[in-house]
């Protein structure tokens, strides 16, 4: 494994970019979501070693699918708007696996604000708890930190600080508590 897998599974997750792109450019939004889907599922079955480093790829490819979904929703008027958004957040809940499934609702979190002034993050915080690896669940922690703060943002942070007794190798997990302790400073993003 060692370098060479991390080099594999950075180029599949460039090729998953770049496929993404091009279903959202082909108007391909069903296959643009399957392709973020696979991207999440990347971040459930890696390897300790090189896991923060895959984390920020696949983290930028679903922020970007993120930043689509919601430029695509405020173009439209605010009925149809809704109506959008709705429909992705219907979508999102089809997805069978927690991790894949979690990762593309936070990324989707910006188009919350379209529909209602109250925020998922309390519910996705809480979920990042019922994911069995600590490593895996810290960093989904850190990804949801970019929308959080306040009692959000402490709840993750002490569940992240918990991680720490149950991985022997706590130096992977350093970006992760980096920025959920970032989220307890900023202010709320959405």
């Amino acid at each position: 494994d060692g370098v060479g897998g991390e080099t594999e599974l950075v180029e599949k997750l460039s090729r998953a970019h770049r496929q993404l792109l091009k279903h959202w450019e082909l108007e391909e939004r069903v296959a643009a979501l399957k392709t973020a889907i696979s991207v999440a599922k990347v971040l459930k079955e890696a390897k300790h070693s090189f896991y923060p480093s895959l984390f920020v790829v696949a983290a930028e490819i679903l922020d970007s699918f993120g930043s689509l979904v919601y430029a695509r929703i405020r173009r439209k008027p605010e009925r149809e708007a809704q109506e959008t958004a709705r429909n992705w957040f219907y979508k999102t809940a089809c997805v069978r696996e927690l991790i894949p499934r979690f990762y593309v609702e936070a990324c989707l979190v910006p188009g919350y604000s379209v529909l209602t002034d109250e925020t998922p993050l309390p519910r996705l915080a809480s979920i990042t708890r019922g994911i069995g690896s600590p490593l895996v669940a810290a960093y989904a922690r850190a990804y949801l930190a970019r929308f959080a703060s306040g009692r959000t943002g402490l709840l993750m942070a002490r569940d992240t600080l918990f991680c720490f007794s149950k991985i022997d190798s706590v130096s992977v997990l350093d970006p992760a508590m980096e920025a959920v302790l970032g989220s307890l400073d900023s202010g709320d993003a959405v």
